[in-house]
């Protein structure tokens, strides 16, 4: 779309100082006047908004070395996994590594008693041995993931 524009000189196209692809409307005209464009413009700064508070944690994660502390999580993990679904290929590498460490951190957190609880409450059953090897791993013995139901799936 940016590039049709782009090529009918409605917009102009250029790259930042970290190569991320930029627009930059000609017309003012075109914004006031073309309603479908103005939301697309709307949402789109709702995103790069997002994006410019992702980049900043990313830096600090990558200037602390990677550290775990400094990686997404609660309320601002929730956030970026809505845009990441709705604009994955709007993120850089790194911004994928970023996410993608953030929810890594969160998924090895969760311990035995957290993996049976959420089992227990997704399917209301109890895990069978192929299920457990599976999410829980092949090396943990089985063990009943719904202690108050009966044995079986």
């Amino acid at each position: 779309m940016a590039q049709r524009l782009a090529d009918t000189r409605l917009v102009v196209t250029d790259r930042d100082s970290t190569g991320q692809e930029t627009v930059e409307v000609v017309h003012e005209a075109l914004i006031q006047g073309w309603g479908k464009l103005q939301a697309w413009l709307n949402e789109d700064r709702a995103f790069r908004i997002w994006q410019e508070r992702l980049r900043v944690a990313l830096r600090q994660w990558e200037a602390n070395n990677w550290d775990k502390e400094t990686l997404l999580r609660g309320a601002l993990l929730a956030e970026a996994g809505a845009w990441a679904k709705t604009r994955a290929d709007d993120l850089a590498p790194r911004e994928h590594l970023f996410l993608d460490a953030s929810v890594s951190v969160i998924l090895w957190k969760l311990n035995l008693e957290d993996w049976s609880t959420r089992a227990c409450r997704i399917a209301n059953r109890n895990l069978t041995q192929a299920e457990w090897e599976e999410f829980i791993g092949p090396d943990l013995p089985y063990q009943r993931t719904c202690p108050n139901l009966p044995s079986g799936p």
